[in-house]
């Protein structure tokens, strides 16, 4: 997943609500990667869930479970 020549990139996280062992979490990632929020929930051992690429039980039949809240521009 993690690449010894790939480029830094930081991912900030707050729990928003746990519940029936999943939590609704709030990631604001620094510039990076465009999987960078993916990778590095799985590597923490929490992936997104139903992320096929990332999480070896996930149902590659579903979508995984990422939304954004919120975009800009600068």
């Amino acid at each position: 997943m993690v690449s010894p020549s790939g480029k830094y990139a930081e991912t900030d996280y707050e729990v928003i609500k746990e519940a029936s062992g999943n939590s609704y979490v709030k990631l604001n990632h620094k510039p990076g990667s465009a999987h960078q929020m993916r990778v590095h929930k799985a590597l923490t051992g929490h992936p997104l869930l139903n992320d096929f690429s990332y999480d070896e039980t996930a149902d590659s039949e579903k979508h995984y479970f990422l939304h954004c809240g919120k975009i800009s521009f600068m």
